[in-house]
């Protein structure tokens, strides 16, 4: 998520350590919610790109402290 916010907002400073990668093992596994019928009804960029709209509305222009 880091590395898409550095790239689709470039104005907003990303701390690096975020923009590295995940740990080893931290990884989702969503599995057995398919199995039961859960469907995604937004993908990751659009949930992102409301977040960060949304979050500009909360705090007029200064993202900075969200982020």
């Amino acid at each position: 998520m880091a590395m898409y916010f550095q790239k689709t907002y470039p104005e907003y400073n990303i701390a690096k350590e975020l923009t590295q990668g995940p740990q080893v093992g931290s990884k989702g596994d969503f599995s057995k919610l398919m199995k039961i019928g859960f469907e995604y009804k937004y993908g990751i960029k659009d949930i992102l790109d409301d977040s960060v709209a949304w979050a500009k509305k909360l705090n007029g222009s200064s993202l900075s402290q969200v982020v």
